[in-house]
């Protein structure tokens, strides 16, 4: 099952998809896939997702750390 969440950014709204595990893409909200993905904001992925993006986004340039799994 694919997992999504969104995070709103400087540069716009993100969907940041996952499969439980590891995140395995991040695409601008008019890049957004098929809708059949289920929105749970509660991962953990999700979580670290966010905090290294709001770091990234304040200009810092933090250790890439969280799990990644691109597809497509």
């Amino acid at each position: 099952m694919e997992y999504k969440s969104y995070y709103d950014s400087p540069v716009g709204r993100l969907e940041l998809l996952s499969d439980g595990v590891s995140l395995t893409a991040v695409l601008f909200e008019n890049q957004q896939g098929d809708g059949t993905r289920e929105e749970n904001t509660s991962l953990a992925i999700f979580r670290e997702a966010t905090q290294w993006l709001d770091a990234y986004f304040k200009g810092d340039n933090p250790e890439i750390t969280i799990p990644l799994k691109p597809t497509g």
